[in-house]
C-alpha cells in the first residue's frame, strides 16, 4: 500500500500510485483520464481526470442508469437537482452532450492540488470511496427517478476487490 504521504504530479504519478495499490488501471480514451472499475462493474467505470493547465483534478463515478427518452431529460435533470440539494457534498450529474454517454448519469466531485502542483494521495483515495459509497446510498433513489426496475449489483470481480482493498478504512 502506499504511504500516506505520497503525492502525485500529474496523471501518469496517480496510476502508478493506483497500480502500486492493485487497482487495475488503464488510460482512459481522453489522455488525461484514467479509467478502473468500481464495485458497480466494467458497465459504470470511475474516472480520474487531471485537468490540463488547471490545478483541478476530477473524478467520476458513473453509474449504470442512462435516460433514453429524450423528453424525460429536462425531469429527470430537476430530480437530480433534488437530490443533490439533501447531499452535503452536491454532484450528481445528466450528460447532455451529444454521444453513447447522452442522458447517462454519473456523481462527480474533485481535488485541488496545492501550490506546487502536487496532489495528495490519501485524499485522493478518500475522494474515490466518498464517491463510490454516495452512488451506492443514493442508487434507489436514483433508480426511481429513471423508472426502471432495481439494478442488482454486479458479481464481484477481481478488479473491483482490487480497489476496494486499496480503499479499505478510508471511509467505512
Amino acid at each position: 500500500m502506499a504511504a500516506q504521504q505520497a503525492t502525485a504530479g500529474n496523471l501518469s504519478e496517480v496510476m502508478e500510485l493506483l497500480t502500486r495499490d492493485g487497482v487495475a488501471v488503464r488510460r482512459a480514451v481522453d489522455p488525461h483520464c484514467l479509467r478502473f472499475e468500481s464495485m458497480f462493474g466494467p458497465e459504470a467505470p470511475m474516472f480520474v481526470r487531471w485537468v490540463s493547465g488547471e490545478r483541478l483534478v476530477q473524478v467520476a463515478q458513473n453509474t449504470l442508469l442512462q435516460i433514453t427518452q429524450e423528453s424525460r431529460l429536462a425531469e429527470v435533470a430537476l430530480q437530480l437537482l433534488s437530490i443533490n440539494q439533501r447531499l452535503d457534498t452536491l454532484g450528481f450529474v445528466l450528460d447532455s452532450g451529444p454521444g453513447p454517454a447522452h442522458g447517462a448519469i454519473a456523481f462527480r466531485s474533485h481535488l485541488f492540488t496545492d501550490s506546487t502542483g502536487r496532489l495528495d494521495y490519501a485524499l485522493l483515495r478518500t475522494l474515490l470511496m466518498f464517491c463510490i459509497k454516495t452512488v451506492e446510498r443514493t442508487l434507489p433513489a436514483l433508480q426511481a427517478i429513471v423508472g426502471g426496475a432495481p439494478i442488482p449489483p454486479p458479481p464481484p470481480s477481481p478488479e473491483a476487490a482490487r480497489l476496494a482493498d486499496a480503499l479499505r478504512g478510508f471511509i467505512d
